[in-house]
């Protein structure tokens, strides 16, 4: 997490990106059986954005584990009702069959071993329940444009790279899914649903922009390629895809 961003910031964020997902959530969710009352774990929670998003719309009782305790404070203090704990997603704190349904929602690319956060999702999700990655992104299929915008796609993913994400990552749940032995695995993207949000948003996006980017790119070149994007996104000519995949298993009865 950049420090140059407040957690407001962050939760702002997390709040858009919860925006990115929410009718694929509906679907999966529909997918996953879930009914009131069921048991869902969001692993990776951080300010509770998606657990927030959640909550208006379903009547499940939902647990958050994030390893940054700070984040859980601000979660908290956003709505105490949640049942909150500070864990690693690589050694979750709980028994085994202890969820309906297990979900993330972009955690894996910045992890350091996704095959084993999947098997504790999968092992604390009980038999016939759902093991849901809500969004991974491919940062290397991205596509943006007019130039000289494509090379500032460029210096955000080696940021990211340099940051420890994975950029690869939603071009691999598949297989990561295969490895750890979930069944009727089904994964897809949402790129068409995302590239008109990510356009239309550029404020926080330029605000995280800079905060990745400030040890990479001056300030003077960092206020150039935004006045490129601002003149691209008013003229109707930015074009920014980011691939970003979803995956849904089942655990084995």
């Amino acid at each position: 997490m950049n420090p140059e961003l407040t957690l407001a910031d962050w939760h702002s964020r997390f709040q858009q990106q919860a925006g990115w997902t929410t009718e694929i959530r509906r679907h999966l969710f529909e997918q996953a059986g879930l009914k009131p009352g069921c048991k869902v774990l969001e692993v990776g929670c951080g300010t509770g954005a998606v657990m927030g998003a959640i909550t208006e719309e379903f009547d499940f009782t939902l647990t958050g584990v994030d390893i940054y305790h700070p984040s859980l404070c601000f979660a908290h203090n956003e709505n105490p009702v949640y049942q909150l704990t500070q864990a690693d997603g690589h050694q979750l704190p709980f028994a085994d069959d202890s969820f309906d349904t297990v979900y993330c929602h972009y955690l894996l690319l910045w992890v350091a071993d996704p095959v084993q956060v999947l098997a504790e999702m999968k092992r604390v999700t009980h038999p016939g329940g759902a093991v849901i990655a809500l969004a991974e992104p491919d940062y290397t299929s991205r596509i943006d444009y007019p130039p000289p915008l494509d090379e500032l796609g460029l210096i955000q993913n080696e940021s990211l790279v340099r940051q420890g994400a994975d950029v690869e990552m939603g071009s691999k749940l598949n297989d990561l899914y295969q490895q750890v032995g979930l069944r009727n695995t089904y994964t897809e993207t949402l790129d068409e649903e995302l590239e008109q949000d990510l356009i239309a948003e550029d404020s926080l996006e330029w605000q995280v922009l800079r905060s990745d980017l400030k040890d990479m790119v001056t300030r003077a070149d960092l206020d150039q390629f935004e006045l490129f994007d601002v003149d691209a996104r008013n003229n109707g000519e930015r074009v920014m895809i980011i691939p970003t995949h979803y995956a849904i298993g089942w655990v084995g009865e």
